[in-house]
């Protein structure tokens, strides 16, 4: 993923902080069953995926310094095994599409850890097939240069959503992570293209928004989306099971998005979003 999906660490209560970072952390170690090097390359976007997970026994393991290493693979998560092994297989495609756009010393990050990849496939392959066929299909899209946004959001955020759908672990409250994660999935890739249509615009790599016959239009109508993911990302969260991740996933949605959009896109797009909002 990209990273934009953070907590406004201002807004946390001490407790809630130390448990995000306890995330951060405990996704950081289980990414070392695969890979090392993408260790260094940790998404704050995939630490949201992994707080969507209903809290388990394991995840809340505690020993002593002295006991860790011993106590490591006790002490091993489920949910952090599955979602440390998803996010190698999203870094390996999200280089693959760096690599496609012209930035060639990405290739070199890849190859480091394509041997995690492969384990991280074999080790799941149904969502790894699943994450490989979208990404193909959106390479694929971006090639033929296509501009229906349709199309674009549901090849890019649907294995977001089989994230959940295809988990090992699975509850009645499932299908609604997995509508969660297909709308934060979506603000992602809207913003993205957001931030980078001027840099697009420069180079000629591929972006929908230069596509369309009315540029300033296309850049209301993906605020437009930004701000409908947002909402329907509110609501899902306000029907599943409240639990202690729930105040940092509210501060995620409620407060950082938003905070994204107001200090994260161009001047261009500051001009559309003053109108937008006027």
């Amino acid at each position: 993923m990209f990273g934009y999906v953070k907590v406004v660490e201002d807004d946390l209560k001490i407790k809630e902080y130390k448990r995000y970072k306890k995330y951060y952390c405990d996704l950081c170690r289980h990414i070392a069953n695969y890979s090392q090097i993408a260790r260094l390359m940790l998404s704050y976007d995939m630490v949201f995926f992994s707080l969507l997970f209903e809290p388990d026994v394991t995840s809340e393991c505690k020993t002593q310094k002295k006991e860790i290493r011993r106590c490591r693979k006790k002490c091993d998560s489920p949910n952090m095994l599955y979602i440390s092994a998803i996010s190698v297989m999203l870094l390996y495609h999200k280089l693959e599409n760096d690599i496609q756009d012209g930035e060639r010393r990405k290739k070199f990050a890849q190859h480091l850890i394509a041997r995690g990849y492969k384990k991280a496939f074999s080790d799941y392959p149904a969502i790894g097939k699943r994450i490989s066929c979208a990404m193909e299909n959106l390479y694929r899209l971006e090639n033929e240069r296509c501009s229906d946004f349709a199309a674009l959001e549901r090849t890019f955020s649907s294995p977001f959503a089989d994230i959940f759908t295809y988990a090992p672990n699975r509850d009645v409250f499932t299908t609604l992570r997995a509508q969660l994660a297909y709308h934060i999935a979506a603000w992602v890739y809207w913003f993205d293209m957001l931030q980078d249509v001027e840099m697009d615009r420069l180079s000629g790599d591929f972006n929908a928004i230069l596509l369309q016959e009315n540029e300033i239009e296309a850049r209301t109508e993906i605020l437009n989306l930004l701000d409908r993911h947002i909402d329907q990302a509110h609501d899902i969260l306000e029907m599943l099971p409240y639990n202690e991740n729930t105040p940092i996933t509210k501060n995620i949605i409620f407060l950082g998005l938003p905070m994204q959009v107001e200090s994260g896109i161009s001047k261009k797009n500051k001009c559309v979003l003053k109108s937008y909002y006027s």
